[in-house]
């Protein structure tokens, strides 16, 4: 029965999953990157993606991504690319079933942290959470894939270095871990922060050891040759698949860091988690209730679970000293460890529910998160149904009627060779196959041949329209085509010489 039961719930996680998938995407320009990588990778030139995004990027007003992204999620998409090509639904089961992994992941990897019913809860806060059921899975970037990755990454890491418990021999185990590490690496960069956790567990490992005198029982104490397979596995995973796809590079950001950026940065980090409860009323409040339980979890797990606070503090110091920042999504690697510290704060205190003093702690402690899950569930069940039944309405993005009546000109009535001035040049470049680049100052318009503006908002990625009305005056500008969401005009080049 209870088998049954795991059952049913997996399939209906699934099925929410699958419901909330919708056919478009919005106007995040990173996405195209992917997907123009994928495409790269099919036909066989990786490296001249690479070299028609470097015009991209750095003929643009200022960077607006990297030239090339780690090959690690254009490798994921380039199966269903190559079967359903543009197809965004067919796109992001890419995150479903990274996502679904996630959750198996997180199912298996905290049995020995959390009794059988908070499991249950740290999967549930994941799976019905509505704002990964109804925007991330709608979103074709690395988020997921990573989390995933990371996590894996991070809970092998436990058993291997930590419990020294065997999955299939010490010897495999050591070269697997550097292996999901590598995979974690090749889907984003930050995945090298993953060695540096391994490291510096290793070492806390070893004055663990060394304090203690005896070892765990049941586990062995590993040489060095030993301890050094994950690294070697690494860096052969590494080497191997540069030598297949050119390196992913990065260019630095415009905008430098400063003592009061990474103050910004600091709180804004601190701050950030409340949003995944968004949608629960109170959301601030509840997250704030969260803080001393993960302390008292922290405190209480810190003996075995030191590798995962190692990763937090490496994670947020990346983050802190990094110019830019990027919602929620940043934290996700995080936010399981994070809610599993908060939980064994929970667990913590726990009496006989015979007594009256267990059961009314029970429901001081299950209440409220079962009062969180059933918000959360109503939330992704309703935005699921919506969705399924064309209730949802249209995303602004790249897939409205008036977006793709914008490409279809672009792509039938420009030279090939034409350059397009567009506040996403990456998305241009993938749904018309021109050459497009940002620019946002009328100096540097030279560069292009047309220019489309989008209409519905005057966006800091593109010229003011009190500067293309004056270009137009002057003849600097010819407007050639105008629907309801975008105007495009030929840029009338300076006789040379």
């Amino acid at each position: 029965m209870r088998k049954l039961g795991w059952t049913a719930y997996w399939a209906a996680v699934c099925v929410l999953l699958w419901a909330g998938l919708t056919r478009g995407h919005n106007w995040g320009d990173d996405f195209a990157t992917y997907i123009l990588q994928a495409r790269s990778i099919l036909q066989g030139t990786p490296s001249e993606f690479v070299e028609t995004n470097r015009f991209t990027i750095l003929a643009s007003t200022y960077v607006i991504g990297p030239i090339a992204a780690p090959w690690g999620v254009p490798l994921l998409l380039s199966i269903p690319y190559a079967f359903f090509g543009l197809d965004m639904v067919a796109l992001k089961v890419v995150n479903v079933v990274c996502y679904v992994l996630f959750l198996l992941t997180l199912w298996r990897g905290f049995r020995r942290q959390h009794s059988p019913f908070w499991v249950f809860v740290l999967v549930s806060l994941f799976a019905v959470n509505p704002s990964f059921q109804s925007i991330f899975m709608n979103r074709v970037l690395s988020d997921i894939p990573f989390l995933f990755l990371s996590t894996l990454s991070v809970l092998f890491m436990g058993r291997v270095v930590i419990e020294r418990r065997r999955f299939i021999g010490p010897a495999v185990d050591h070269a697997l871990l550097g292996l999901v590490m590598a995979a974690a690496f090749f889907v984003r960069a930050n995945g090298g922060l993953l060695v540096l956790t391994l490291a510096v567990t290793q070492l806390l490992r070893a004055v663990q050891d060394q304090r203690a005198r005896i070892e765990t029982p049941g586990a062995v104490r590993y040489p060095l040759a030993m301890q050094a397979l994950p690294y070697v596995s690494f860096a052969v995973v590494v080497v191997t698949w540069q030598m297949i796809f050119p390196q992913a590079e990065y260019v630095p950001p415009s905008t430098p860091m400063s003592l009061r950026g990474v103050w910004r940065n600091l709180y804004y980090y601190i701050d950030l988690p409340g949003e995944f409860f968004a949608g629960v009323p109170l959301t601030r409040v509840l997250y704030g209730a969260t803080v001393p339980l993960a302390a008292i979890g922290i405190f209480n797990r810190l003996a075995s679970s030191y590798h995962m606070v190692v990763y937090g503090v490496v994670t947020l110091v990346l983050y802190v000293l990094w110019p830019e920042t990027n919602g929620l999504r940043y934290l996700f690697p995080l936010l399981p460890i994070y809610l599993s510290f908060v939980i064994s704060g929970l667990e913590t205190g726990a009496t006989d529910v015979r007594a009256w003093r267990g059961r009314v702690w029970a429901a001081v402690r299950v209440g409220p998160v079962l009062v969180i899950l059933l918000y959360f569930a109503a939330l992704s069940v309703g935005a699921a149904i919506r969705n399924s039944t064309g209730r949802t309405g249209e995303e602004p993005g790249p897939y409205t009627a008036a977006s793709r009546e914008l490409f279809s000109f672009i792509a039938n009535n420009t030279d090939p060779q034409s350059v397009i001035v567009f506040f996403k040049p990456r998305a241009l470049r993938l749904f018309t196959g021109r050459s497009s680049v940002l620019i946002a100052r009328a100096d540097r318009l030279g560069v292009g041949d047309y220019v489309c503006l989008y209409l519905r908002q005057d966006h800091p990625n593109q010229l003011p329209r009190e500067v293309i009305g004056t270009l137009r005056e002057s003849g600097a500008l010819v407007p050639v085509y105008r629907n309801a969401d975008f105007e495009c005009l030929a840029i009338r080049k300076a006789p040379s010489g």
